[in-house]
């Protein structure tokens, strides 16, 4: 792993899922998620083009439907909390805190 300082962020509950963000240098962030019984991982989105982060995402409704909302040190996202898949992703400059 390739992390520049440490893991920061906490793990977020949705559901029978755990999800974590993994930010790492060198292009290897991502985003995983667990099933919260087995420990097994339900999916995972590699996140190559965004910087590092420090924060915990977070769950929220979004024009009705659920989106985890995830910052990094480059960019802003949205996520779908069952799939992993990125539904938008902005530019964002500065400090990486909690959505």
């Amino acid at each position: 792993y390739k992390f520049d300082v440490a893991l920061a962020a906490s793990p977020v509950l949705f559901g029978d899922t755990v999800i974590l963000q993994c930010d790492e240098l060198d292009k290897q962030s991502r985003i995983v998620a667990f099933d919260k019984k087995t420990g097994d991982v339900k999916w995972e989105a590699p996140r190559p083009n965004v910087g590092f982060a420090h924060s915990t995402p977070v769950v929220a409704d979004v024009g009705g439907k659920k989106q985890l909302l995830v910052a990094a040190s480059n960019a802003l996202q949205g996520l779908d909390p069952d799939s992993g898949k990125i539904l938008w992703t902005c530019s964002a400059s500065g400090d990486t805190v909690s959505p």
